[in-house]
């Protein structure tokens, strides 16, 4: 790149944000793509939002925030991207007799704030085994990893989180429900979404290509076998105290699930699953057009930077 521009990228505090944003240093995508990076760090997914909407940053790119219901109050941002496509989720459970979604009826079971990530794909996941939120009591926890420490002591009976602690079960002394893999069981649920204010578009669409290309970097590195090592060593630096154990966990999900799919781009169709669901939940009143809500062009821009064919999703 022949000339650096300047982005403001926030993102709330947490373990694995941390870490991406630390790998992408080391690696050098954004000074590769010609960016002065600044990292906006904030409490809680919530402030992320606030921060574009303030003027405090430009984009978003790793959030578990859905931001559609502010979307239909008139705040003035986008989606413009995807970073993970799937759940990096599944449902855990101690109680030996729970062992699959339809075991969890009359069940407690532990989530985060209502309307959000843990909260809507356990609905979702509830739904599509026959079950609604009406047929479980849910128990506001907090983080996944919050959700976790509840299920382990057997606070509630079950409760989704991270793939941190999928391959250590039997030491951990839980089980993840048969058909309670979110990944697999809900495809279309975009994990996290990529959304800039209206503002930094109209005034820095190429600063957004370039940040988003470099992300589009570092996605596609992570699902690659290369990839333990470098993230390993920016979690150390990211994360003191680092659990190896939660590293290794990490990236033998993504390599083997491929997570972040083949592009950073959202559909159509997983617009209109989000919205739909969304709207199930009565966290908007229905379904908003596409052009209100998302703007995928500098995403397909993002993409041919970086090489990436878009063959669909994984």
């Amino acid at each position: 790149m022949s000339f650096r521009l300047k982005t403001r990228i926030v993102s709330n505090y947490g373990a694995e944000n941390d870490t991406l944003e630390q790998l992408i240093r080391n690696l050098g995508y954004l000074d590769q793509a010609g960016l002065d990076a600044e990292f906006v760090k904030v409490h809680g997914p919530i402030k992320n939002l606030e921060a574009l909407v303030n003027g405090e940053a430009d984009l978003c790119v790793l959030s578990g925030l859905n931001p559609l219901p502010d979307i239909e109050k008139g705040v003035q941002i986008r989606l413009i991207g995807s970073a993970m496509k799937k759940p990096a989720l599944a449902m855990f459970s101690k109680a030996p007799h729970i062992r699959a979604v339809r075991d969890l009826a009359g069940r407690t079971i532990g989530i985060g704030p209502k309307g959000y990530l843990l909260h809507a794909t356990t609905i979702a996941l509830l739904r599509k085994h026959g079950l609604s939120e009406k047929d479980v009591t849910f128990v506001e926890i907090g983080s996944n990893a919050q959700v976790f420490q509840a299920v382990s002591k057997g606070e509630v009976d079950a409760g989704p989180s991270s793939v941190a602690s999928f391959y250590d079960q039997v030491e951990l002394g839980v089980h993840s429900l048969s058909d309670g893999h979110m990944w697999s069981e809900l495809p279309d649920y975009t994990n996290q979404i990529m959304y800039a204010s209206d503002r930094a578009i109209a005034d820095g669409r190429e600063t957004i290509v370039r940040t988003l290309a470099a992300f589009a970097r570092l996605f596609r590195f992570l699902q690659t076998p290369g990839s333990m090592d470098s993230y390993s060593k920016a979690r150390a630096l990211a994360v003191p105290g680092n659990d190896t154990c939660e590293s290794e966990a990490v990236c033998r999900f993504m390599l083997e699930h491929k997570p972040y799919g083949s592009d950073i781009l959202i559909t159509d169709e997983r617009l209109t699953y989000m919205q739909e669901l969304l709207a199930s939940l009565g966290e908007i009143a229905s379904p908003m057009p596409a052009e209100r809500i998302a703007d995928m062009s500098m995403a397909r821009d993002a993409t041919k930077i970086t090489g990436l064919l878009a063959q669909g999703e994984h």
